[in-house]
């Protein structure tokens, strides 16, 4: 079989984050639209999404380095050996070694690196000097990118804010796995005064996604038989046991199940009365998009970057302002309650702006672009 391109995928770890669910569906769409010849380059063989990607039939490729700045040299020699036509990297670090690795190589391939969560937020939980090595590479090493894909709007005036208006930045919002179909009814309906609702967050565990805030407030609610079900692996191990000591004293251990990590979230979703998501901030949040798609009414805080801009202000969900547990409370109890008129059809519509070919054709645009 021919191929029409050569495309790279290069990941830090192919874990069970953002970027790397929508590295996938991207090579998805691409292989099977595009006729392209595809491969996840990682630094190690580890992470959940490894054995998805090998399942669906892509080759992942390791470069065995133990950290992703000594990958540069191993990766310098892969661009020479395999000459791809087209590199996609995530993530600042990933994004700068790539960068070195093309700029060292023999073999100048287009390169396009991308950025999933807000740099301000996400890495000022880290040390200055960490902090100081992002701002670096975003600074000195993005604008030799040949492109530059941000996932939300907030996001591309933040990275616009730090290296100036003169690279070519845009914003691909990330694309949905799947749709509800044959899971979602016609019509949502709460669930029944017998039956317990059924609350749903889907993500990690770490700081970033605020589960505290989400714990205090269901702790509030009016409505009293619910079960909050939180899918998601454990990401830092002390903030995971923050929340079961937190569950402990809100005296709440009876209605909270943590799931763990799931590569099938589709039954929560299918189950869910109302999906919430509690972050204090986001690069975009996918799991809104996938809620939407199930037909899944959303209570969201209106955390930088991502949240209002797939729920249009409000329009497709309830907007909250971070950390406030009260007032999600009160936005659980309206929807819980029936106070509110939710549509089915309109949430999956909107779901649909995201869908894996429309975000796809915008990504395979800007491929043939810098190509």
């Amino acid at each position: 079989m021919e191929y029409v391109l050569k495309i790279v995928f290069r990941i830090s770890r192919l874990g069970s984050g953002g970027a790397e669910r929508v590295f996938i569906s991207l090579a998805e769409y691409i292989r099977l639209q595009y006729r392209c010849a595809i491969v996840f380059v990682v630094d190690s063989p580890d992470g959940e999404g490894v054995k998805i990607a090998a399942q669906k039939g892509f080759k992942v490729h390791s470069l065995d380095a133990k950290r992703t700045i000594t990958s540069v040299w191993p990766f310098k020699r892969y661009l020479e050996n395999e000459k791809p036509d087209v590199v996609l990297s995530a993530y600042p670090d990933t994004n700068g070694a790539a960068l070195l690795s093309r700029a060292l190589s023999r073999h100048k391939c287009k390169t396009i690196v991308s950025e999933h969560a807000s740099i301000a937020k996400h890495w000022s939980q880290h040390s200055r000097f960490i902090q100081l090595r992002v701002q670096t590479i975003i600074k000195y090493l993005y604008p030799k990118a040949d492109a530059i894909v941000c996932v939300s709007h907030g996001l591309r005036q933040e990275l616009l804010s730090l290296i100036g208006s003169n690279v070519n930045a845009l914003t691909i919002h990330n694309p949905i796995r799947f749709s509800g179909g044959s899971f979602s009814n016609a019509e949502w309906k709460r669930a029944t005064i017998d039956q317990p609702a059924k609350i749903l967050a889907v993500g990690r565990i770490s700081v970033q996604k605020d589960y505290s805030t989400l714990l205090r407030a269901i702790a509030l609610l009016k409505q009293r038989k619910f079960i909050l079900q939180i899918v998601g692996g454990i990401y830092e191990q002390e903030e995971h046991d923050r929340l079961l000591a937190l569950t402990h004293s809100l005296q709440i251990e009876d209605k909270v199940q943590f799931i763990g990590f799931t590569d099938a979230p589709e039954q929560y979703y299918a189950e869910a009365d109302l999906f919430v998501l509690s972050s204090a901030w986001e690069g975009f949040g996918n799991v809104i998009v996938e809620a939407l798609a199930f037909g899944v009414p959303v209570v969201s805080t209106n955390c930088e970057s991502g949240p209002a801009e797939i729920l249009d202000d409000g329009q497709y969900g309830e907007l909250v302002p971070v950390g406030d547990f009260e007032e999600l409370a009160r936005r659980i109890d309206e929807i819980l309650s029936g106070e509110k008129k939710i549509s089915t059809a309109a949430l999956q519509a909107r779901a649909q702006c995201f869908s894996e070919r429309i975000i796809g054709e915008q990504y395979w645009k800007l491929i043939k672009e810098v190509m």
